[in-house]
């Protein structure tokens, strides 16, 4: 299985909670995307804290290259990268 993990900077961090739902309506419908949890900081420190993570669980790598050309997850991006200032992602093999 792959662990994948996104952080969000967004312009506004009070976008979060949406940026959030609009992530979410992927769950359950993207082949190999087993589990998605989002959490929005409630923590800060100047500079150093990003607004939002995201955490997927895929079944192999085969499906994070279907979710990143996937049509859903293309709707998504439209709505989250104009409000995004900065992301930074990791994925690694997990058993």
């Amino acid at each position: 299985m792959v662990k994948y993990i996104v952080l969000f900077k967004l312009k506004d961090p009070n976008d979060a909670e949406a940026v959030a739902n609009v992530l979410h309506t992927m769950e359950g419908k993207i082949d190999g995307l087993l589990s998605m949890e989002t959490g929005v900081n409630r923590w800060s420190r100047e500079g150093r804290c990003y607004d939002l993570a995201l955490t997927i669980l895929f079944r192999d790598w085969e499906s994070v290259d279907r979710y990143d050309v996937d049509p859903l997850h293309q709707e998504c991006r439209k709505f989250i990268y104009p409000r995004r200032a900065d992301g930074k992602t990791v994925a690694y093999e997990v058993e």
